[in-house]
């Protein structure tokens, strides 16, 4: 029985987690979802963090609607100055980019998450079952 009850806790643990990398990836693809694309060119790139958790920035030139605009975008391949990427734009603000790096580190995260999640309360209800069996 007290398998049973460090199980369910485990699949409790497991949903929340999933839970709290699923809302903001929702809540980014409604922020992010009518973000136009455009070619960008890199003029520079930024980095930041400490040597194992290094994060890369591309500082990128980009025109939309004939005006020339300059941001900066999380990047996870190796770019260099002069390279071309594909930039995501607000349309009412097209300053502001979104960062494609951290929406696919997170889906990964996600389906991970919710495979383990799955997995555990699947195996949760069988032991549920097999231990109603058992029971006269």
């Amino acid at each position: 029985m007290k398998n049973m009850a460090k199980s369910r806790i485990y699949v409790i643990i497991c949903w929340l987690a999933f839970a709290a990398f699923l809302i903001p990836q929702i809540a980014a693809s409604v922020r992010y979802g009518s973000y136009k694309e455009t070619s960008a060119v890199v003029t520079d790139i930024e980095s930041r963090g400490r040597k194992k958790s290094r994060h890369y920035y591309a500082v990128c030139r980009y025109t939309v609607n004939d005006t020339e605009y300059s941001g900066k975008t999380e990047v996870s391949i190796a770019v260099s100055s002069g390279d071309r990427i594909t930039v995501r734009y607000n349309p009412k603000n097209p300053s502001q980019l979104a960062s494609r790096y951290r929406e696919t580190k997170n889906v990964v995260i996600i389906v991970v998450l919710g495979v383990i999640s799955a997995l555990l309360t699947v195996g949760d209800f069988l032991g549920l079952l097999k231990g109603g069996r058992r029971n006269p």
